[in-house]
C-alpha cells in the first residue's frame, strides 16, 4: 500500500478519542520514511482550529516524555487558542504512543503511572514477547526520535496553507 503522507490527499477531521480536543485525524506516515510506498501507520493528531479562519499560522505542540501522546496539551488547548486567536493548534501522538500505532504490552502496562501507563523494567522481556506475538517486533526500529520528526514534517506539510507560518514548541522528547 501506498503512503498517503504527501500533500495532496486531505485529511479528514473528525471526533477525537477521549481525553483530546476539538477535532483529531489519523494520518497514514509511512512506517520507514525512506520508503515512502512502504507500510504505513497512523499518525494521530488532535487540532484545535483557530477562532479566526483562515489561521494565519500553525502552532505544533509536541510532547516530551519519552514518548508522551499529545492528549498531555488538552487541558491548555483552549487557554492557548484563546491567546492566539489566529492560530490553529496542533497536538500529535508521537509514533507508538497514544493512538498513533501505540507499542503497548497490555499485560504488562501499570495503570496509574505518569501518562497514563508506564512498564515496569522487570517487564521489557514479557514485553517484548508480546510485541513479538503481536507483529510489531520488527518494527521496532523505526520508532526512533527521527522517524517521529519526519512525522511532524510531513504532517505540516499536508496540513499548511500557501503563506501560512508554522511553529513548533517541543517539550524534552518532543
Amino acid at each position: 500500500a501506498g503512503s498517503d503522507a504527501d500533500a495532496s490527499v486531505p485529511i479528514t477531521w473528525g471526533e477525537c478519542k477521549s481525553g483530546y480536543v476539538s477535532e483529531c485525524a489519523a494520518i497514514p506516515m509511512p512506517l520507514d520514511h525512506a520508503k515512502p510506498d512502504g507500510e504505513t501507520i497512523d499518525f494521530y493528531v488532535a487540532r484545535y482550529p483557530a477562532a479566526t479562519q483562515p489561521a494565519k499560522r500553525q502552532l505544533w505542540l509536541l510532547p516530551g516524555g519519552p514518548g508522551q501522546a499529545g492528549w498531555v496539551f488538552g487541558k491548555s488547548a483552549a487557554a492557548l487558542a484563546a491567546m492566539m486567536p489566529d492560530t490553529d493548534l496542533y497536538m500529535p501522538d508521537h509514533r507508538g504512543t497514544g493512538y498513533s500505532h501505540r507499542l503497548t504490552c497490555p499485560a504488562q502496562d501499570q495503570e496509574g503511572t505518569y501518562g497514563g501507563l508506564n512498564l515496569d523494567p522487570t517487564q521489557v522481556g514479557p514485553c517484548l514477547d508480546a510485541l513479538k506475538k503481536k507483529g510489531d517486533f520488527e518494527k521496532l526500529p523505526y520508532f526512533t526520535a527521527t522517524q517521529a520528526a519526519a512525522d511532524t514534517l510531513a504532517a505540516i506539510a499536508k496540513t499548511r496553507a500557501p503563506g501560512q507560518k508554522v511553529y513548533v514548541w517541543g517539550v524534552s522528547y518532543g
